[in-house]
């Protein structure tokens, strides 16, 4: 439960509270292997997309969770944009899952470790789930965890507004910042960045879909999948010099 995860992860929560637009909850839960996975499960309450946090500078707006430093496991992101012309082009087929899948893989090597391939099964997982997300106008996590997942979410004003593949995983990836290489992590900020780095994982899945309130919602789910307690540090490699 809520308390017992954050005292299994050194953690007070007493010194944490809700904070009003979101409701996260961290659970380790213990495979039968005997290993431990830390999963974030957010809930984003927003009565509009004006009430999400506007970011300065072009930078990821934060939600409850993230501004504890409780990303890893499953983890979210979220952004608010009022972009400066509309985009009309549409996107391509497979457009999108090509450049998410490029921009995992480009961050990969770089760490020297193997690259992804795209699954058409895990990408109609991540649809669906996306579908759902938009049609529902929530920004959450499934509730059985067969992949391992990262979520963002953008909004915007412009209904032809298109978000990158790349896009949603450098922002994923920025939270290397937050990372200690060789260790297990004493916080939980960079729970984004390992997903996508993880040397585990093979197969990638990804979708996206739109909300009518205007939250362009990117799902990516990982096989196998990754940010298990107690195996940080032969997965997740720093760069290569």
């Amino acid at each position: 439960d809520f308390d017992s995860a954050f005292k299994t992860l050194d953690l007070d929560p007493k010194k944490f509270h809700s904070g009003g637009t979101s409701v996260t909850r961290q659970i380790i839960y213990t495979d039968s292997s005997g290993k431990k996975e830390v999963i974030e499960e957010t809930v984003e309450t927003y009565d509009s997309p004006e009430k999400s946090e506007k970011p300065k500078n072009g930078s990821e707006s934060k939600s409850f969770a993230q501004k504890l430093g409780l990303n890893l496991g499953k983890s979210d992101t979220t952004k608010s944009s009022e972009p400066k012309a509309a985009k009309t082009a549409t996107v391509k087929p497979g457009q999108f899952e090509k450049e998410c899948l490029e921009a995992h893989n480009e961050y990969r090597k770089a760490h020297g470790v193997p690259i992804l391939s795209l699954s058409k099964e895990i990408c109609a997982y991540a649809k669906e789930w996306a579908d759902h997300l938009a049609t529902t106008d929530r920004f959450e996590h499934r509730k059985e965890h067969k992949y391992g997942e990262n979520i963002y979410m953008k909004w915007s004003s412009d209904p032809n507004h298109q978000v990158t593949g790349r896009e949603a995983v450098d922002s994923w990836y920025s939270e290397i910042k937050d990372f200690t290489f060789g260790q297990e992590p004493r916080t939980l900020k960079s729970g984004h960045f390992t997903q996508v780095v993880w040397k585990e994982s093979q197969k990638l899945g990804v979708a996206w879909a739109r909300s009518k309130s205007g939250k362009i919602l990117v799902v990516a789910n990982y096989d196998p999948k990754g940010n298990f307690v107690g195996h940080f540090a032969q997965n997740v490699p720093p760069k290569k010099k």
